[in-house]
């Protein structure tokens, strides 16, 4: 069977982990046996066109990157206000399958992520070539500023023509049987448990403070604002912890300064863009991770901390509530930062009481990668009638 994967964002040069849980899940379907080609339609702002207009002479690019066998065209977005833009993305898109088609033969299914920019391209993808697809939903239609209503004709036209769609979450599944009403799978995302694992090394004498950890882009939505109010509660209570916070963004600059004129320097500290080993030391570093986001269609970093052992505090945006129970963290019934103060005192008052072994069980028995591939692969099968 050879899947072509075509995901909404991707890996670059600026950023190396941006949607990393689709590369990952590209080479765990590789491992299970499948073929697995990704093709990536890399857009560039179009104020970048002086700087970059030379390197861009061979637009198609193929290259094995992680393993994977991994086509990118690479070019300008010249429509950025404009419908035309979205035939233009099918049309690169073409591109990229009639080279695959060139290069290796006989694609079986495509499989699109996010309906929006990859998803939109679908059906014309089907009409060009005949190939079957499906599309797995990452985004929340109705929470994301960056889709107009007037895209929605392209959403609900890119649903109907899907050979199957995935949510990744059930809430996000009750957003999409509004704009169509048909058969949705759940199916969550996953992370390598392999590589996210207990560091056995015992640091604990090592730190003085309670240490928290929070990973996520610095942007609006993420709670960061409210999470530093209620670290202030927590330094006028007396308590001695540390917040370290992964991750960049355009409100970094004002959340820093924020930091210093609340005097919490000496607890809040921004770490910037991580390596994912740079995350998974972290996160076996802290005592606890907390993500303050108010709208999580799933949550990876989530997961990501159940796998290291470390307990979570979250707020009921959706896709926490589907992760995280009384055993593994604390769920906050809003974002509201005495809320937030008060679960993260509880954190620190019965840390002792979250075992990190049961915590790495629960994430093997839910969110290990074995059991969400086999989840994909039946999918994949049904589509294809095998």
């Amino acid at each position: 069977m050879h899947v072509v994967i075509v995901p909404s964002w991707y890996s670059n040069e600026k950023n190396a982990v941006l949607g990393s849980f689709f590369k990952e899940q590209a080479i765990a379907l590789k491992e299970s046996g499948i073929d697995i080609t990704v093709c990536y339609n890399e857009i560039f702002p179009i104020y970048s066109y002086d700087k970059l207009k030379n390197i861009f002479i061979n637009k198609i690019t193929r290259n094995i990157e992680d393993g994977l066998d991994t086509y990118r065209y690479r070019d300008f977005n010249y429509l950025l206000h404009s419908h035309k833009r979205f035939l233009l993305f099918s049309r690169r898109i073409k591109r990229l399958i009639d080279k695959v088609l060139e290069d290796k033969g006989k694609i079986d299914l495509i499989h699109f992520h996010s309906c929006f920019w990859a998803g939109v391209c679908a059906p014309y993808i089907k009409n060009t070539f005949k190939i079957p697809y499906i599309i797995t939903e990452h985004t929340s239609i109705y929470n994301s500023k960056k889709i107009k209503k007037s895209y929605m004709d392209y959403i609900y036209n890119a649903y109907k023509n899907a050979d199957a769609l995935i949510s990744v979450s059930n809430s996000l599944k009750c957003e999409m049987l509004e704009i169509l009403n048909r058969d949705i799978t759940v199916i969550h995302n996953f992370i390598d448990g392999q590589k996210f694992n207990i560091i056995q090394e015992n640091t604990d004498n090592l730190k003085k403070k309670f240490n928290f950890f929070s990973l996520a882009f610095l942007v609006d939505g993420k709670g960061f604002e409210t999470l530093i109010s209620a670290c202030e509660i927590l330094v006028s209570k007396g308590y001695d912890f540390l917040l370290e916070i992964g991750g960049d963004g355009y409100l970094r600059k004002k959340l820093e300064e924020n930091v210093r004129d609340k005097n919490l320097s000496n607890n809040i500290i921004f770490l910037g863009l991580l390596t994912r080993e740079q995350v998974i030391l972290k996160m076996n570093q802290c005592d606890a991770f907390i993500l303050a986001s108010c709208y999580e269609t799933f949550g990876v970093v989530y997961i990501e901390a159940l796998a290291c052992g470390k307990p979570v505090i979250a707020v009921k945006n959706g896709g926490a509530e589907e992760i995280i129970n009384e055993k593994v963290g604390i769920l906050v019934d809003k974002c509201d930062y005495f809320k937030i103060a008060d679960a993260m005192e509880k954190m620190i008052c019965n840390i002792k009481y979250y075992g990190k072994e049961y915590i790495r069980k629960y994430f093997l028995d839910n969110f290990e990668k074995h059991i969400i591939i086999a989840k994909l692969k039946d999918v994949y099968k049904n589509c294809l009638n095998i």
